[in-house]
């Protein structure tokens, strides 16, 4: 909502200077948010926006990125077939624009207080390493040094008995 209403400022307020299209009344373009908002959320759900994973943070970029993108293109192809959906395309590129940038910043953020309270040792999930083979050993090793992982071992689960109690 908040990309859609600076796109609406930008365009109509900041670009001032370009001719308007019968300059749009802002509770008009609110009502058409709404419609607007849903299918923005439509699609990130389908393109997994909104799906609790570890990632790499330029995967997630590029997720949002290509959501905001798709999510737009069907905005303007919307505008296109439906003549009687008025939308400035100018307020839909300014709001891909805003939403592609703040939704980075905001999984950013997000991130840095994540691995701030895992580096605290708030927040870490305690796991029971199965097989404690070399394998084991190596990952019990990465999950005590880096709490950004967001787990901390507490033991092995093996059946091999000549490894009990060392």
């Amino acid at each position: 909502v908040a990309s859609f209403v600076l796109g609406y400022f930008f365009r109509f307020k900041v670009f001032g200077f370009l001719p308007n299209e019968s300059h749009a009344i802002f509770s008009d373009y609110f009502g058409v948010i709404v419609f607007v908002l849903i299918i923005w959320i439509a699609i990130f759900k389908l393109f997994g926006v909104y799906e609790k994973k570890q990632g790499d943070m330029i995967d997630n970029i590029a997720l949002i990125f290509l959501s905001a993108s798709f999510a737009s293109l069907f905005l303007f192809g919307l505008l296109f077939l439906y003549r009687g959906f008025w939308f400035s395309r100018l307020v839909i590129l300014n709001a891909w624009i805003i939403a592609s940038f703040l939704l980075i910043f905001a999984r950013l953020v997000i991130k840095f207080i994540k691995n701030s309270l895992f580096a605290k040792g708030v927040g870490l999930k305690r796991v029971i390493i199965i097989g404690s083979d070399e394998i084991g050993q190596t990952l019990a090793s990465r999950l005590a040094t880096d709490r950004t992982l967001g787990a901390i071992p507490v033991g092995f689960l093996d059946d091999n008995i000549d490894k009990f109690n060392k």
